[in-house]
């Protein structure tokens, strides 16, 4: 009787995974229709590029001046560094291991980024 013993353990332990199976598929369907149709910061950036034109080569040199990144290398990497080319020196860029991460002027009102990020992936 071993044998017919392992054989059911073996149904049962198959019988287990397909349920949790069926359960895992119940949850993503539920999920998939209570969420809001997002669109995504990749999407955002190709729709400038492609749509509007945007040279976004240039856009990178804006952001990051051949001057600033100097500034990077002596601060390892991480940092606030003003854009020189701001006349009233208010906008900088935030670096975090090498790569800017954010830009900020201090004449526009914060926005809370936790807020705003929240509905994109």
């Amino acid at each position: 009787m071993g044998g017919l013993d392992k054989q059911l353990r073996g149904i049962e332990a198959k019988k287990i995974a397909f349920a949790k199976k069926i359960s895992n598929n119940k949850k993503s369907q539920k999920k998939a229709i209570q969420a809001d149709v997002i669109v995504s910061e990749h999407a955002i950036l190709r729709y400038f590029e492609r749509i509007h034109k945007v040279d976004m080569k240039n856009m990178e040199k804006l952001i990051l001046p051949t001057k600033i990144k100097a500034e990077i290398k002596k601060a390892k990497g991480y940092g606030k560094f003003y854009l020189k080319d701001d006349i009233d020196n208010k906008i900088y860029i935030v670096v975090a291991d090498y790569i800017v991460v954010t830009v900020v002027d201090e004449n526009q009102p914060r926005v809370d980024d936790k807020e705003e990020h929240a509905h994109r992936k």
